[in-house]
């Protein structure tokens, strides 16, 4: 099959480090030769709601089928093409410069742009999803307005990690990987909390700061793509090591506390779930983000403190208690 997207990756040299499971940086500096031009494996048209002109497009693998979430597509009729820029004033996704699609269209039809999920087209497009998916939800719940800054997000990158305002992902079909970096572009730009850095390993502790970045980035993850219903709620890609990783029942050997992430990812999540897991705490997430916007938090332990004005004090002691299995106070 012939491949739009040409790699080319060239080890140059050394210069990064493993800062965790999640986040790490690739000891070499890959120098790439990439083609921005995503066009469809396969173009297909169907008879469209009152004879208008539409575009969907799609991941396929053998009966799985993924619709991606995409902002409008430029349609001219007269060349019978679409397109579609992978930038907006939210986030821009290039490699050496921004991504576009690129596909036939049939006007007055619904017209159905097919990737095959294996491929680096579809890297590229789950990026797009994570990153719009995102932005609509934001959109939806009247968030948006801390977004000032655009954010950038590089693919293929030489890890997978945010710094300085771009988010570089090495895999872009590992979809809840992309979702964690975004998480933290987002609470970079809504100054959530403190970014201290360093080595972290999810079933380990280190500082209540670097345990708050981490957590938050993996809860954000799951709220953009995981159910508030799911009983299980779990990650695909997310540290190999220790998968599936779940937001729900943490392992026992997980290190106990506020300085491990995993367990403030499990109460930031706890707190919004509809699956109550003799916790029976529902708050919304507009609810949760008034009291993390602009706070620069220096640990779960000091958002807790800002929620006991907001919620019953019993009720978010036994969650604390169920989720970090030590004491609030």
């Amino acid at each position: 099959m012939f491949k739009v997207l040409a790699i080319l990756i060239v080890s140059s040299f050394s210069f990064g480090f493993s800062r965790g499971d999640i986040d790490k940086i690739s000891p070499n500096l890959p120098e790439i030769i990439l083609d921005e031009r995503v066009t469809p494996h396969e173009h297909e048209t169907y008879e469209s709601n009152f004879g208008e002109t539409q575009v969907r497009i799609v991941i396929t693998e053998d009966d799985f089928s993924k619709t991606i979430t995409h902002d409008e597509i430029n349609i001219n009729c007269k060349k019978g093409e679409g397109s579609l820029s992978l930038e907006n004033e939210y986030f821009r996704i290039r490699s050496q410069s921004v991504f576009y699609i690129r596909g036939p269209v049939i006007c007055q039809k619904l017209n159905v742009w097919k990737f095959e999920k294996e491929s680096s087209e579809a890297q590229v497009l789950e990026i797009y999803h994570q990153a719009i998916t995102a932005r609509d939800k934001f959109i939806e719940k009247g968030l948006v307005n801390f977004w000032k800054r655009r954010i950038n997000i590089k693919w293929p990158s030489n890890g997978d990690y945010y710094s300085w305002g771009t988010v570089n992902i090495t895999r872009g079909d590992h979809w809840d990987v992309v979702a964690h970096e975004i998480g933290h572009a987002i609470y970079d730009q809504a100054n959530i909390g403190v970014s201290p850095g360093g080595r972290h390993r999810i079933d380990e502790c280190y500082s209540t700061g670097l345990a708050l970045s981490e957590g938050w980035a993996t809860f954000f993850a799951g709220w953009i793509n995981l159910s508030l219903d799911d009983k299980d709620a779990r990650f695909e890609f997310l540290v190999p090591r220790r998968a599936p990783i779940r937001l729900e029942n943490i392992p026992a050997d997980v290190c106990p506390g506020q300085r491990n992430e995993w367990r403030v990812a499990g109460f930031f999540w706890d707190l919004i779930d509809r699956s109550n897991d003799n916790e029976n705490v529902s708050i919304s997430f507009n609810k949760i983000w008034a009291l993390k916007l602009n706070q620069n938090h220096s640990s779960a332990k000091s958002f807790a403190s800002d929620l006991l004005k907001e919620m019953d004090p019993i009720l978010l002691r036994a969650l604390w208690k169920n989720n970090f299995l030590t004491n609030l106070d």
